[in-house]
């Protein structure tokens, strides 16, 4: 079985219509089988639906220009600011951090009004969390930019094999967890993978390359999280002392 195969039906997959997903997997995994790849056809059948607010993270990245650009700009910008200590950029990053976001769930529900079908509250709730996600993640944002999401992203923070869970063949250059069971394995599936629960984790008497990247960069995460939730409370402070 040729990776390429499955990574090319799946973008096929994932960039149609979630209602006709089900019965579109199927037929093609069917038609794969006829041709003689039961392994890619078993491969194509455990391929998973995904959730309606993954379908229109999916849909916007495909179908709207310039999303990716955007959150990566104002990412740069974000971290930019984060380490010169300039409180006054954070403020306006966070003002333009929520009128991106609100633009882009906009642009998601506009696309599938197009589609003739609704975004429902909460799809465009998870939607605007896994943007500001992406936001402070650039392995978010990359599982983002597959536009094969199963599920969303959330912020708080997630581990790399918690990123490559929710995306369907997920790309290679995720950062690695390396301290996780069964790292390896789940790039070499070429399906998505599934997250190893803390319980099941390795224990070792040092924090490995791995863990340490990891852990460095939930820090980072929480720290930028932190700073831009502070640059909001004061920006609503300014706004209720002007008026």
């Amino acid at each position: 079985m040729a990776a390429d195969d499955l990574l090319s039906i799946a973008d096929e997959l994932y960039a149609s219509p979630i209602d006709g997903f089900t019965a579109s997997r199927n037929a093609r995994a069917a038609e794969v089988k006829r041709a003689g790849d039961a392994d890619l056809s078993a491969r194509i059948r455990a391929l998973v639906k995904p959730t309606a607010a993954a379908a229109a993270a999916n849909l916007l990245v495909r179908g709207a220009s310039d999303v990716l650009t955007d959150l990566a700009s104002l990412r740069e910008r974000i971290e930019a600011a984060s380490r010169a200590g300039e409180r006054d950029e954070l403020r306006s990053a966070s003002r333009d951090r929520q009128a991106l976001v609100s633009r882009l769930v906009a642009d998601a529900a506009a696309l599938l009004d197009a589609q003739e079908r609704a975004l429902s509250t909460p799809a465009a709730d998870e939607l605007g969390e896994a943007l500001l996600a992406a936001l402070g993640d650039a392995d978010i944002a990359a599982a983002l930019a597959t536009g094969r999401l199963v599920a969303v992203p959330h912020t708080g923070g997630m581990s790399p094999s918690e990123i490559r869970a929710i995306v369907a063949v997920p790309p290679g250059d995720l950062s690695p967890d390396l301290d996780e069971e069964g790292d390896g394995d789940d790039d070499d599936d070429g399906l998505h993978a599934t997250a190893v629960p803390a319980s099941r984790r390795k224990k070792t008497p040092s924090a490995s390359p791995g863990k340490a990247r990891s852990s460095s960069a939930s820090a980072t995460r929480r720290r930028l999280e932190r700073e831009l939730a502070a640059a909001e409370a004061a920006e609503t402070e300014s706004r209720s002392d002007r008026s």
